[in-house]
């Protein structure tokens, strides 16, 4: 049920808090970011 086929690890999350606290992306604003490895997007069976 994972959709990119493997369980999430500390560093994907810690990955995505960098991006955010990145001055480049300083523009980004009101924006939810997941970071759930696609399962949010998966349908139950």
């Amino acid at each position: 049920m994972h959709a990119l086929g493997r369980i999430g690890k500390t560093e994907d999350v810690a990955s995505g808090i960098a991006w955010l606290l990145d001055r480049g992306n300083d523009w980004i604003t009101g924006r939810v970011l997941g970071v759930d490895g696609g399962l949010g997007s998966i349908r139950p069976r």
